[in-house]
């Protein structure tokens, strides 16, 4: 996505991005329960902490509400060991270029939009999204840049 303007908020949360989960059915005591897994917790905490974090650096100040947003996610997943040859410590040649495993970006981004909370009053306002998930190169650190804009005027 590109725009005129810079946006409003523009950071970048380290940490190995996971997906979110699918609520869960079970049964106890022959009655039904519904949960959600527990399995992207320590996640979406971290991307918590980093919107608090944005909030105090960008001056604080109450979230943005009833405004028409944009939000560009550049989620960056390591690769596996299996990618690299052990002598060398170099790409293989047969690596992937491109992830086209689990987790799916529609979940990814789940998990992130979830937390953007203090900085957007409620997902509803998100009119437009860009959701990209590629292998980190070397020197990069695995999380996930995260940019809000406000839906420029026509």
């Amino acid at each position: 996505m590109s725009y005129v303007s810079d946006p409003l908020h523009s950071f970048f949360v380290a940490g190995d991005p996971v997906a979110q989960p699918r609520p869960r059915a079970c049964v106890r005591g022959g009655r039904a329960h519904v949960y959600n897994p527990t399995t992207a917790r320590a996640w979406r905490q971290l991307v918590a902490a980093a919107v608090r974090q944005q909030l105090v650096e960008g001056g604080g100040g109450p979230p943005l509400s009833s405004v028409p947003v944009c939000v560009d996610l550049g989620v960056r997943i390591p690769r596996a060991k299996s990618n690299y040859s052990t002598r060398s410590f170099s790409l293989r040649p047969s690596a992937p270029k491109h992830h086209l495993k689990k987790p799916d970006v529609d979940n990814l981004a789940k998990a992130i939009l979830d937390e953007l909370g203090p900085l957007i009053n409620d997902d509803r306002q998100i009119v437009a999204l860009t959701v990209r998930k590629r292998y980190i190169t070397p020197g990069e650190e695995s999380g996930v840049s995260i940019k809000i804009w406000l839906e420029p005027s026509e």
